[in-house]
């Protein structure tokens, strides 16, 4: 079980073009990094296509439900302290932390941002999902 202070973030890689088309397929994989520990928990996301050579089509909230990662995410830990999700501002996140009943942060990548803190709980934290980057290398 998954559960503190967690980092998620998901990628895409190319697998092909789909023949006659501008469609390419990806293969999409979901993370789950839980900081302060050497702990990556991966999801498969299955494949999703991106149209006319696009770019990498993002997470989607059923591929990510289906998945099972949901099941695996704890709303406390042992000593009643809330589950914090950062990510960095993929516009599924709101809706998933909510139903997790997870507090939720986020950077926003698209406008350029890629870290800063907040006060939560009386405890400074930084936002950005760099944690689960480490984690895979």
């Amino acid at each position: 079980m998954l559960c503190g202070h967690l980092e998620a973030d998901a990628t895409s890689l190319r697998k092909c073009r789909l023949q006659g088309t501008t469609t390419l397929r990806y293969w999409q994989a979901f993370g789950v990094a839980v900081r302060d520990q050497r702990k990556v928990n991966l999801y498969d996301l299955g494949a999703a296509d991106a149209v006319n050579f696009g770019k990498p089509p993002v997470e989607g909230k059923k591929a990510i439900e289906k998945s099972g990662v949901l099941d695996h995410i704890m709303s406390h830990d042992g000593l009643g302290q809330r589950t914090v999700l950062f990510s960095d501002g993929a516009k599924v996140y709101p809706s998933l932390c909510e139903k997790m009943q997870v507090k939720h942060f986020a950077c926003s990548h698209r406008s350029g941002q890629f870290c800063h803190t907040v006060k939560f709980k009386r405890k400074t934290l930084k936002v950005h999902t760099g944690t689960m980057e480490f984690g895979l290398c």
